[in-house]
């Protein structure tokens, strides 16, 4: 019988913590497959450790976001009965932009600040050394980032810091280490045991014209999207871009044009009323999302199921991370499917 509660790299992460802890202050790497649940591992830690003041490093605006709010609910802590419902929440505070003193200040009411690493980097060194006085406890989601040298800027004025690092993916492609001794790893084949990932349907499109192709490549992707939600599934489609130049294009020839039914919507990086669109596709006013790299990694959007690759990722470890978007399991959700055209030599 199923019982409410963490799932169980959920918990293996957190005793792994707690016992690191308990012989060490120095900088940790958790390691968990996406879609295992490690945001729920940082707001449990939060709560384990009581931390005078957290810091939370993302790398993107839009991871910021959901980061945020998570953090002023503290997820689903309380729903899996890993917390009592009356528990007193967080004061989340996020960082839009360059701090000058003043805001540094008023940051002082915070308990949990969540900050992506370009605008932390953006401050002067003695801003940020007072920003990052602020703090005794430090997690870097995404933390891959870290070899970087703008990670690598904040990371050295966090020596007398508690530092957890998190990401899925601990090897980079340019050779260099993660900063942390990986203090807990669970393996992707665990992950596929206990059913965290759905399979995948790979649809393939063989045609060497490109405007053909991006046509069979939606017509396939959307033939997909109608099937599953006239099966009662709750899936949603992507369509990814190399540019947005490109993703306007898709939208304006192809998905809007064909498919105004499914009431495509368009969001990158310098969409107006950003977070609109997102709760108006949270809210199933858009079935269909054309993006160029908006709802990469840590992104947390279940319903994206069906993934129209008209441009795959320059590198085989994003791909990767990407496909993994697709692959999460929730109540309502069947098995995913990619299109791509493998006509093209880079798919």
């Amino acid at each position: 019988t199923k019982r409410p509660g963490l799932r169980p790299p959920q918990v293996g992460a957190l005793h792994a913590i707690a016992a690191h802890w308990s012989v060490s202050q120095a900088p940790a790497l958790v390691v968990m497959p996406t879609g295992t649940g490690k945001t729920e591992v940082m707001l449990a830690t939060l709560v384990m450790r009581r931390p005078q003041r957290l810091l939370v490093v993302i790398p993107s605006d839009l991871l910021r976001e959901q980061t945020f709010e998570k953090f002023t609910k503290l997820g689903v802590l309380r729903a899996a009965g890993v917390l009592p419902n009356e528990i007193v929440l967080p004061v989340v505070g996020a960082v839009h932009g360059i701090l000058d003193a003043a805001a540094i200040k008023r940051l002082e009411d915070c308990n949990v600040v969540v900050a992506t690493m370009a605008a932390v980097t953006g401050m002067g060194i003695m801003q940020l050394r007072k920003f990052t006085a602020l703090f005794d406890l430090v997690f870097f989601d995404e933390a891959h980032h870290l070899p970087a040298a703008s990670w690598e800027r904040l990371n050295e004025l966090l020596t007398q810091h508690c530092v957890l690092q998190f990401t899925a993916t601990p090897f980079r492609l340019d050779g260099r280490r993660i900063p942390g001794r990986i203090i807990y790893n669970f393996p992707l084949r665990l992950a596929q045991e206990q059913k965290y990932f759905q399979e995948i349907d790979f649809v393939e499109v063989i045609e060497v014209d490109e405007f053909s192709a991006d046509q069979k490549i939606a017509e396939a992707a959307v033939a997909r999207l109608r099937a599953d939600r006239a099966a009662g599934l709750d899936h949603l489609l992507l369509a990814r871009a190399d540019t947005k130049a490109r993703a306007e294009a898709l939208l304006a020839k192809i998905y809007s044009a064909q498919y105004a039914d499914l009431n495509p919507v368009l969001i990158h990086s310098e969409t107006l009323q950003r977070r609109e669109a997102l709760d108006a596709i949270r809210a199933r006013k858009h079935f269909i999302v054309v993006c160029v790299d908006m709802f990469g990694e840590g992104y947390d959007l279940p319903q994206l199921k069906i993934a129209a690759l008209h441009d795959v990722h320059k590198s085989l470890a994003v791909t990767l991370q990407f496909t993994g978007r697709f692959t999460r399991t929730a109540p309502g959700l069947g098995k995913a499917t990619i299109v791509a055209n493998i006509a093209d030599p880079r798919v």
